[in-house]
């Protein structure tokens, strides 16, 4: 949302051409755990996966 003030208003001083304001608001979600990103299953020599087991 924005609000150019200097088309609102006269008699805006001489070294004042353009006047905005703007604002926004936003609201973010839970962020990843640590770690949670790296990879979670290794590949065997024989090519199957094997799930790495992660200290809780």
């Amino acid at each position: 949302m924005s609000w150019v003030i200097s088309d609102t208003f006269d008699g805006m001083p001489s070294w004042l051409s353009y006047a905005k304001v703007r604002g926004s608001y936003a609201e973010v979600g839970k962020d990843a755990e640590p770690y949670s990103l790296y990879l979670t299953n290794t590949i065997t020599n024989a090519g199957a996966l094997q799930p790495v087991h992660q200290a809780e």
